[in-house]
């Protein structure tokens, strides 16, 4: 607390600050001891607070997204976090949120807790080292497929009748539905939106939903992956980088024409990955990153 005390107003308003407040509560008021370690092989960053548990489960869908994706993000019980965070924007007062959720309740014709409960583990990830082979999506693991199976084919009616460009069905080879949105004013990319049992995909890129489905090769069978998540075995991988791809995408994108980039990039060539974790381990909340070098 006394360290955001001494964040100046012009630096962070007097709104900003009270919100912040408002959401991390008497989490403010713990200490929180924090080490950075260096090795030849990585660099390792670890907080630990004495304050509230802190529950992030991993998500056992990241190791299931496509091998080259080069950013996975995982969400364990994601149905369980957007309460959390609804309930934290409520103590916050945000303005219209009770108006919103009522909105959101009466379209889909189901209530908040039974859309939030039918929610499991996500993640997010995206693949590409050109920006057209650039494609990625959101997947998640469902509780209930009847209702996402049935909020997914009014989606794409409603789609329909309003006009939206480029709506056509997918064909998924192993089965469920979906449909794609194929509109170049708005998205470079068709959007692609699928059910296949119990895994909801919203998908960006031709093709992107099945990958995401059913990736030829997971992230899990990844040597540098499987490396990485030793780091944080512990606590679970809830962000997995892998720079050689990104620095080749901004490359691909003209980065070797700037004089700062040339300059730095015998630093970046030594970056391997950049793995995090968070939980609770010894009844303490617990953060850790490690960046892996080659």
């Amino acid at each position: 607390r006394n360290l955001l005390a001494a964040i100046p107003t012009d630096e962070l308003d007097v709104g900003d600050r009270s919100t912040f407040e408002n959401v991390a509560g008497e989490n403010l008021d713990a200490p929180v001891s924090g080490a950075l370690t260096a090795t030849p092989e990585s660099f390792d960053l670890e907080f630990i607070s004495e304050g509230d548990e802190l529950e992030t489960p991993e998500s056992a869908l990241i190791g299931e997204v496509p091998a080259d994706a080069w950013l996975a993000f995982g969400i364990g019980d994601l149905g369980s976090t957007v309460r959390q965070l609804l309930d934290q924007l409520r103590n916050a007062d945000i303005p219209g949120l009770d108006q919103g959720i009522s909105q959101l309740e009466g379209t889909t014709g189901s209530s908040l807790d039974e859309l939030t409960d039918a929610l499991g583990d996500s993640v997010i990830y995206v693949q590409g080292v050109t920006e057209p082979t650039l494609t990625g999506g959101l997947v998640v693991q469902v509780k209930d497929p009847e209702l996402t199976g049935r909020l997914l084919s009014q989606l794409q009616g409603l789609l329909t009748l309003g006009g939206a460009a480029g709506v056509q069905a997918l064909s998924l080879p192993g089965g469920g539905s979906g449909f794609q949105v194929n509109d170049p004013s708005n998205f470079p990319q068709p959007v692609e939106l699928a059910q296949q049992g119990d895994k909801f995909v919203i998908g960006y890129g031709e093709g992107s939903a099945q990958q995401a489905l059913q990736p030829a090769d997971p992230l899990s069978g990844s040597p540098t992956f499987g490396a990485a998540k030793d780091q944080v075995a512990a606590l679970g991988a809830d962000l997995f980088l892998s720079f050689p791809q990104i620095f080749q995408l901004a490359e691909a994108e003209g980065a070797k024409k700037d004089p700062g980039y040339l300059e730095a990039k015998p630093y970046i060539d030594a970056l391997e990955y950049l793995i995090s974790g968070s939980g609770t381990d010894d009844g303490k909340a617990e953060a850790k990153a490690v960046l892996g070098l080659k």
